[in-house]
């Protein structure tokens, strides 16, 4: 379908048809003479007989149904949550979030195809090259595989009480246009579910798959170059008859990280998609520290050293979820203390008794430093690797216990306030090495094989190790 820089219609609003110009930022609302009237008591507020001031600020939160003559086809908005309405001599301006084109008059979708330069790379189009002849007259034979060969086995997740599939796949088209391809091989991520015409739940869902392509790429400034709506046909079918269009996407892709594949590819976590994305979608896998951009990702400060360090600790705690198993003599050390604690509680009163029952729950709790070490234990036989290699290149060893003390001493510097301090000693390395410990934990904890997590880790973060 052909993109015009600027499209036209009428919409429906409030009982009102509004007359817009949408330039795929913000949509501009000019309402008919004999309702001019009307729109501007929407901004006003009376106070007395005759007497106006500015009213409460106003908010769309419904979305828009138009037409376009462009097109002759519908549109759907998103208009910003956030962002009020405002106005020039009464020509509404709404901000914009997301957008749907038409191409075919159809409301009822059951499938979504999504294509970007991240997900190229995380599902190569190589896998759809069957075979390639060079002959000595320059002749060059190409065969590709079926798209039935080309596509995964669909993984399953649930979203508002909808079972819905992901899966993989390789289209292959052709043209005979002068200065484009002729043969064009596009990986898609597929989602399909039960046909609805409930937009916000497709809005929903496409932002919880773009976490998902974050995550395995570990920056937030991931491309969706388009995503199709596809509504339900004939034999099991889908046609295509919408394009969702996202306003505040990045122009410009982060080319060098896609380049040089520091992203988790698909075949690493086959089969464990589907699980993945129902802990994103319930928000019980840890992202906050996932840095806007592999540039900014590289440099570190106060900021992301809480928040890496945050991340380790909430993935340390879905796996023990009891804490660290402890040995009998540190049990019954613990059981006395907590006995001696206990009537010094019921001994005193006001602030005195407050502390004891502050320090009360800290028996038992396992810190910081205990839970770095334990990790070494429990994840060593995949992390060292990346570790050795790590403090190796500085001229320094890896000591899990020395690595705990140090980022323990360097939370505490932040919790006082003191964030104009450099990091201590090794403890930018020891942040370094524990953005790898919370993807190990993570991916072991959807029970990934330990070869595969290795495979992962050395490509997300570039380690060029030779596994």
């Amino acid at each position: 379908m052909y993109e015009y820089n600027t499209y036209t219609g009428v919409i429906k609003y409030k009982g009102i048809e509004f007359p817009f110009v949408f330039d795929k930022k913000e949509l501009k609302l000019i309402p008919p003479k004999d309702k001019e009237d009307e729109v501007r008591n929407w901004f006003r507020k009376s106070i007395a007989t005759g007497v106006y001031v500015f009213g409460n600020p106003i908010y769309i939160t419904e979305y828009l149904y138009g037409s376009v003559n462009e097109t002759g086809h519908n549109i759907i908005f998103v208009p910003s949550k956030n962002t009020a309405i405002s106005s020039i001599n009464l020509t509404l301006i709404v901000n914009i979030d997301f957008y749907i084109l038409n191409k075919k008059d159809k409301t009822k979708i059951d499938r979504i195809a999504i294509k970007g330069p991240e997900i190229t790379h995380i599902f190569p189009t190589t896998v759809a090259v069957n075979k390639i002849n060079w002959s000595s007259d320059g002749k060059i034979g190409v065969s590709t595989k079926s798209f039935d060969e080309t596509t995964t086995a669909k993984e399953k997740f649930n979203m508002n009480d909808k079972t819905i599939f992901i899966y993989f796949g390789i289209s292959v088209s052709s043209t005979y246009k002068t200065g484009q391809s002729p043969i064009s091989l596009d990986s898609t991520m597929f989602i399909e579910f039960d046909s609805t015409d409930d937009y916000e739940f497709i809005i929903n869902l496409i932002k919880k798959t773009k976490q998902l392509i974050q995550y395995l790429c570990y920056r937030r400034n991931i491309v969706f170059s388009k995503v199709e709506l596809a509504a339900p046909a004939q034999k099991g079918l889908h046609e295509p008859f919408a394009t969702l269009y996202e306003t505040n996407q990045i122009d410009i892709e982060e080319t060098y990280p896609n380049e040089k594949e520091k992203l988790i590819k698909y075949d690493y976590i086959q089969g464990h998609l589907g699980e993945i994305l129902n802990d994103i979608i319930n928000e019980k896998i840890y992202l906050e520290h996932i840095p806007e951009s592999y540039e900014s990702g590289r440099r570190k400060n106060a900021g992301s050293f809480v928040l890496i360090t945050a991340g380790f600790e909430w993935e340390f705690k879905r796996i023990y979820p009891n804490g660290i198993k402890k040995t009998e003599k540190t049990k019954k050390a613990e059981a006395k203390v907590t006995t001696i604690i206990e009537k010094l509680i019921e001994d005193n009163s006001g602030k005195v008794k407050e502390k004891f029952k502050f320090f009360k729950k800290l028996i038992g709790d396992d810190n910081l430093q205990s839970r770095i070490v334990e990790s070494g234990k429990c994840f060593g036989n995949i992390s060292d690797i990346f570790g050795d290699n790590l403090y190796n290149i500085n001229n320094e060893k890896l000591n899990y216990n020395q690595m705990g003390k140090r980022i323990a001493e360097q939370r505490n510097n932040f919790a006082h306030g003191n964030i104009d301090k450099k990091f201590i000693g090794l403890s930018l390395l020891d942040l370094i090495y524990l953005e790898y410990l919370i993807y190990i934990m993570q991916l072991k904890f959807y029970g990934l094989d330990d070869l595969k997590i290795k495979y992962a880790i050395n490509d997300l973060f570039g380690c060029n190790i030779a596994l």
